[in-house]
């Protein structure tokens, strides 16, 4: 099934920018988790071999973008696990559970990438717009 992109990277002197629109805040966080994929892997295929359950619980709803990110992020430093995609079974602007599919890090499938080291509160936005919810994101690479 093709997914239709709902971000681009954005010009920026260092790290990498990027901006999220997406029409529900499911899509928005479901995007933040292919941005951290592709970061991460590039455009390598990653199967859903393997779970790891998400129960977040943020001030706001930008709190949440930035937990679930700095999860994702701290899964693959960590644990070497790349995520494919976020399923969420429930969520609000402070509260999210789901699982996150993905599979362990293959240098033989995965393509290497510049390491990235967080995501950065510099610039960092999520807002609801009137067609849905914008994110801009800065990560130190």
């Amino acid at each position: 099934m093709e997914q239709k992109v709902t971000y681009r990277y954005l010009p920026h002197t260092a790290d990498v920018r990027i901006e999220i629109e997406a029409s529900s805040l499911e899509e928005l966080l479901a995007d933040s988790v292919a941005v951290v994929r592709e970061l991460v892997v590039g455009a390598s295929q990653v199967q859903d071999r393997r779970t790891i359950q998400v129960s977040l619980t943020a001030t706001d709803v930008g709190d949440l973008v930035w937990k679930l990110i700095r999860m994702v992020l701290d899964q693959f430093n960590t644990e070497a696990f790349v995520p494919a995609r976020l399923e969420i079974a429930a969520v609000t602007p402070v509260r999210l559970r789901g699982t996150l599919h993905g599979e362990p890090a293959d240098a033989a499938r995965h393509a290497a990438q510049p390491e990235v080291k967080a995501l950065t509160r510099h610039d960092f936005l999520v807002e609801q717009t009137p067609p849905g919810w914008r994110a801009e994101l800065l990560f130190d690479v």
